[in-house]
């Protein structure tokens, strides 16, 4: 997964050259799957000079105006929230607000005609209620359910009190689809401006050679994101039986039970959540909220008494409900350390007793705790066990103008109830390290022969690969040479032979010609990465899942 963008707010009101000319919104169709699409949406360079001043100019046509007024009719208080937006950040005043019936999106465009280059925010402002109550369908539930626990946390709220927070969602909503707008616009398109000018000063000819790259960039970037993802470029998480079956091994391999189709769509939302581009819109919205705190808390801008919530920095609270929102999960690298205790009161140390290790299965009320000294879940590898968990706290703090929720869990030996134990919990992102493997252990732990159907996912881009970025390939494993009946080999390519037509039952996950097969370069490399196997070719590198 690409490391997360972290969003800092401006040292000052007015943006940097060459961000005070330009603003722009764009992030790949979140509607579609995206998979075997890569050259759908990039643009190539041979179109780089198609972008001309005069479509530029297009482009950074000043939408404020009619945004604002649209907005007011629809929503006051939601109009106040965006003209406070504009004043911050004058540099989102060419993303064009659309009043649309969808639960929040953004898209970027590029027409045909004249090649302009178009974003727009769809927000439903004559609905709003659909942001604060889900659908009857279950998915949809469970998804709300997990956007309104994300905003708690990332608010410093309680999801109680901000569940019938109208006010609050509403704009944390809003910000988030502009929070997209800012990320391509300071992580893409002033990256390429700045590139394109020695000067760093951006005029409509140096915006018109930046955008093609800046857009390419971010699409890129984002489609890397998306095939980390438990059900790999599926952007959403109403997946179905099929689309979950159909990845149940890889799942497996990611700690989360395929049966269990609850436990997989809100994994599946976790890991969207925490892509690159998600993370960085969440921490752009949260920002807004916490800075204009008595806008959207206090009683006294609460237009009814369903609508006071109060941030609760500082004070502790169980959170023993949200255990997964967290991102305690198996495979985690985390620390922890050992709080002391006098006369039942707990307090650290000045040199307190620490504890380091890899969840071998994710942090449970009334369960063991179990830390591998490596990230490698095999049998043999060391160990450390740790009591029950009876309790898990959190603590939110103000820094930096986000909120840090610290985690404190309590432990509980069955010799021992009266003598808890406390340890302060931290994720070190720390990634589970590569263990090389040879054919024999990935065949038998895979289950692999020759006419086993095996997904090929693709993890790295070279331009000398004959698979585009994001691309799966599939089909039957063919012997890796003529003299040998075995279908993975270092030094030999990997063979597939068509399947197609064997699958029908798993709608738009795959494009129609995928499961044609195809060869890879030679293997140079096997290894593992906790549960899932890679192998690394001349021209790239494939994580291989198994057809169930």
């Amino acid at each position: 997964m690409i490391k997360n963008r972290e969003y800092r707010p401006p040292i000052s009101g007015s943006e940097q050259a060459p961000l005070s000319q330009f603003g722009s919104l764009s992030t790949p169709d979140t509607r579609g799957v995206i998979q075997n699409t890569h050259e759908k949406h990039r643009i190539t360079p041979d179109k780089l000079g198609e972008f001309t001043k005069e479509s530029v100019n297009t482009y950074l046509a000043i939408r404020q105006s009619e945004n604002y007024n649209l907005i007011r009719r629809k929503d006051p208080f939601l109009a106040h929230v965006y003209q406070t937006l504009m004043q911050e950040h004058p540099v989102l005043r060419c993303v064009k607000v659309i009043d649309e019936n969808t639960n929040g999106a953004f898209y970027s465009r590029i027409s045909k005609l004249n090649n302009h280059f178009f974003q727009t925010i769809h927000f439903n402002f004559s609905n709003s209620e659909t942001y604060l109550r889900p659908n009857t369908n279950k998915n949809d539930s469970l998804g709300l359910d997990y956007a309104l626990k994300t905003i708690a946390l990332k608010t410093g709220a309680k999801y109680s009190e901000i569940s019938t927070n109208k006010h609050l969602i509403t704009s944390f909503i809003m910000m988030h689809e502009f929070g997209h707008a800012y990320d391509f616009l300071r992580n893409y398109l002033s990256v390429e401006a700045h590139k394109q000018n020695e000067n760093h000063s951006s005029t409509p000819d140096t915006i018109a050679q930046a955008l093609p790259r800046a857009y390419n960039n971010d699409y890129e970037n984002r489609l890397k994101d998306l095939m980390t993802l438990p059900i790999p470029g599926q952007t959403t998480s109403d997946n179905t039986s099929e689309k979950i079956q159909f990845f149940a091994n890889r799942l497996r391999a990611l700690g989360i039970d395929p049966n269990n189709r609850s436990d997989v769509i809100l994994h599946h939302k976790k890991s969207y959540r925490e892509t690159s581009s998600e993370s960085f819109a969440d921490n752009f919205a949260a920002t807004y909220i916490i800075n204009h705190y008595s806008d959207f808390f206090s009683t006294a801008n609460s237009p009814s008494s369903s609508e006071k919530a109060r941030t609760h920095l500082g004070e502790w609270r169980l959170i023993n409900d949200d255990l997964d929102m967290l991102g305690l999960a198996e495979g985690k690298s985390i620390s922890l350390t050992k709080y002391d205790q006098k006369d039942g009161i707990p307090f650290l140390r000045n040199k307190p007793e620490k504890e380091e290790g890899f969840l071998l299965s994710k942090l449970k009320i009334g369960e063991e705790i179990v830390l591998l000294d490596e990230g490698n879940p095999d049998p043999t590898t060391s160990r450390k066990q740790l009591p029950r968990v009876k309790n898990v706290f959190i603590l939110p703090t103000k820094k930096n103008n986000q909120i840090v929720n610290k985690i404190i869990i309590q432990l509980n030996d069955n010799a021992s109830r009266n003598n808890s134990q406390y340890y302060l919990v931290e994720l070190t992102n720390k990634e589970p390290p590569e263990i090389i493997v040879d054919s024999k252990e990935i065949t038998s732990n895979l289950n692999l022969t020759v006419g086993s159907k095996v997904l090929l996912m693709k993890r790295e881009l070279n331009t000398n690969s004959i698979f585009k970025l994001g691309d799966i390939i599939g089909g039957r494993l063919e012997p890796a040479d003529e003299t040998h009946d075995r279908p993975i080999m270092i030094n030999a390519p990997i063979i597939l032979s068509s399947t197609v037509g064997e699958y029908t039952g798993i709608g738009n996950l795959v494009d129609p010609d995928f499961m044609t097969g195809g060869n890879t370069s030679p293997i140079i490399k096997i290894y593992r990465k906790w549960k899932r196997y890679y192998l690394r070719t001349h021209s790239s590198i494939y994580e291989v899942i198994p057809y169930v």
